[in-house]
């Protein structure tokens, strides 16, 4: 189950209700007429992932043989027709339509008249919305769920853990150890680490309430380095993945190693919506940070309206995102932001970002693929009260953070 918390009073949205189908398939199909079956080699299918996921999902499906000439085959999941992104003789990539039917259905390559179909079957998942806590009287800001299942919220002032059964435990209070507090993240020990913005420092909080300082001299300032002598101009944003934390430092963003030596990712500090490699790239407004599996950051530009990419090397490209301000769903190059803030990555690597124009009023919940693709989950277009259900018709109103639980 994927869980998105879902940020005003607390709502959390959670995807992965599974309904069963018959999938139907045409038995009689042959994509060219000028490549006769029985001259061909069947292709096969050793892997696919992944095997599960929301229509957008880009599939990947490994084998051998595959006719490299996309014209030649037809991806199925179920009777759901894929687009065909790239083909080679070994793997060929695919995007779930988004009019995919929920369920699980049996993957099928069609390159001459028998179907060659994959052992294993894809669950096509549906978003529900729902509510999972109220415990505020005030706005949450920021929300992360731990790998023990809790779930932390910010409320301007204090920190909670908000437990499965939905009560709530204070964690700390913002003191002299904490000011302004911009985000957190843990670790596999349930460790927690805050973005500490006011005092420009990452500070660790530990499962047992012990307080320590990660990294961060406690000055103002742009310095690489240790722990104790490293400077921030101002963390706001925090991610953590395989012993590294990932930082929105101002116009940059900054790593940190499990030993708190602190160094520069991506940014020269500079103003800007560059691409390139190190403190060559520039960002402009920062406000959303994520890491996946294989170490890649992505962070939300909410002021050049974008979604950006970090490699582990350093390396910075524009995922999704014109540049034109607005909310239109698409491929990377055309699809409009309005002010992209929360981001977060599940375990397809698909990403989800909060988006909104409070001026409308319209407020989304849109998902962006590894492509770049865009499609909107969850929008809403008032500032009354959520309303709950299937994402289709559920409405969101200024979700201020994201979090993706797995294999709930």
């Amino acid at each position: 189950m994927i869980i998105f918390p879902r940020i005003t009073m607390a709502a959390v949205v959670a995807a992965a209700c599974l309904l069963s189908f018959n999938s139907c398939k045409k038995s009689n199909f042959t994509p060219d007429d000028d490549q006769p079956d029985q001259e061909k080699t069947l292709p096969q299918i050793f892997d696919v992932s992944p095997l599960k996921g929301l229509p957008n999902t880009v599939i990947k499906i490994r084998g051998r043989d595959f006719d490299t000439n996309i014209g030649h085959n037809i991806l199925y999941v179920g009777a759901s027709k894929l687009e065909i992104i790239s083909i080679t003789d070994k793997e060929m990539i695919g995007v779930l339509p988004a009019n995919a039917p929920t369920g699980a259905a049996t993957i099928s390559i069609y390159s001459g008249e028998r179907p060659v179909d994959y052992d294993q079957k894809f669950s096509v998942l549906r978003g529900v919305q729902s509510d999972f806590f109220k415990p505020f009287a005030n706005t949450v800001q920021f929300a992360a769920v731990a790998d023990d299942g809790n779930a932390y919220g910010f409320n301007g002032s204090d920190i909670y853990k908000i437990q499965p059964n939905g009560s709530v435990l204070p964690i700390t209070t913002v003191g002299n150890e904490f000011k302004s507090t911009a985000g957190f993240t843990f670790t596999m020990l349930s460790d927690m680490y805050v973005a500490n913005r006011g005092n420009f420092n990452i500070v660790k909080i530990t499962p047992q309430k012990v307080v320590s300082v990660l990294a961060g001299s406690g000055v103002q300032g742009y310095e690489d380095g240790p722990a104790t002598t490293a400077k921030f101009m101002g963390p706001s944003g925090i991610a953590y993945y395989l012993g590294y934390f990932y930082v929105i430092d101002g116009r940059r963003v900054r790593k940190i190693s499990s030993s708190g030596l602190v160094t520069t990712l991506a940014g020269s500090g500079a103003d800007g919506n560059v691409d390139g490699v190190g403190t060559n790239a520039q960002f402009g407004t920062l406000e959303g940070i994520t890491v996946d599996a294989d170490g890649t950051v992505y962070v939300t530009d909410s002021k050049y309206l974008n979604i950006r990419k970090i490699t582990a090397d350093g390396k910075v490209i524009t995922l999704a995102g014109s540049g034109s301000t607005g909310f239109k769903d698409g491929i990377a190059s055309i699809a409009q932001f309005t002010k992209p803030r929360a981001i977060a990555i599940d375990a397809s690597g698909n990403l989800f970002v909060s988006d909104e124009n409070s001026a409308l009023p319209y407020y989304a919940i849109r998902m962006v693929n590894q492509l770049g693709d865009v499609s909107t989950l969850i929008k809403g277009t008032t500032n009354a009260p959520v309303q709950n259900g299937v994402l289709s018709l559920a409405t969101t109103y200024s979700p201020l953070g994201l979090s993706v639980v797995f294999g709930l």
